[in-house]
């Protein structure tokens, strides 16, 4: 099945522009994937007394066009099935009249809440959902190399406001962390792509170092703590 959660575009949402955040985009998908799950009987508190959470790993967006301030939106999400141990869910956000204006694909894992290691996906995790074939975006979400030209670019310390129900640094907080760490130039500028790989947590009070190179209109991002680099992204700027 294809869930559809609908949303209104508040201001809480929206840049100084009136344009959607990524991450808005990012919490917005989120909360459209977590109420399928909840739908399916996966919830929050069905996983917790099992040992077990949800996380994502691996999601690329396009934005075709930003939604903007009180537009009425839909976000429409599916599961695609598993690879391996991974779950795969794509998204699509349609506007009020049914043009697609953001798309992407997604890859997440089930970890076990106690130790923190992945688990086997399965049946047991994946009872309810109905695999959909269709494809919201044809692209690979590989594991990306980190670009070996980064130069750190800013550091801080995590706040106890960054960490979610999962017990980490919420996946939208990255994105925020490295769209604040553009160039003065692009600060604001549409951002078309972002490919992004999520390879280990981050805790309360880690030290991190966001790490930053340009080429054209692609910027690479690297966000670094004591276990090393745990969050990698590539996104390509509006021509």
């Amino acid at each position: 099945m294809i869930w559809e959660e609908p949303f209104k575009i508040h201001s809480q949402y929206t840049d100084r522009n009136c344009r959607m955040t990524l991450p808005s985009m990012a919490q917005l998908f989120q909360d459209s994937a977590e109420a399928h799950t909840n739908h399916v009987g996966s919830d929050y508190y069905s996983m917790l007394n099992d040992g077990t959470a949800w996380v994502l790993s691996r999601i690329c967006y396009e934005i075709v066009q930003y939604p903007i301030l009180y537009e009425d939106c839909t976000v429409h999400t599916w599961s695609r099935g598993t690879e391996g141990v991974f779950a795969l869910r794509d998204f699509e956000f349609v506007g009020k009249d049914g043009k697609v204006v953001v798309r992407g694909t997604s890859k997440w894992v089930v970890i076990d809440i106690n130790n923190r290691r992945l688990l086997r996906m399965g049946d047991r995790f994946m009872h309810g959902y109905e695999a959909v074939e269709k494809r919201a975006l044809d692209y690979d979400l590989g594991k990306m190399a980190v670009c070996p030209d980064l130069q750190t670019v800013n550091t801080l310390e995590v706040p106890f406001s960054a960490i979610d129900k999962a017990q980490h640094v919420n996946n939208s907080l990255y994105l925020r962390w490295v769209c604040d760490n553009l160039e003065p130039q692009d600060l604001g500028k549409p951002i078309r792509f972002i490919d992004i790989n999520y390879n280990h947590e981050t805790q309360i009070g880690e030290q991190i170092a966001i790490k930053r190179f340009k080429e054209g209109n692609t910027y690479h991002f690297a966000i670094e703590n004591a276990k090393g680099i745990g969050f990698v992204c590539k996104m390509q700027m509006a021509e």
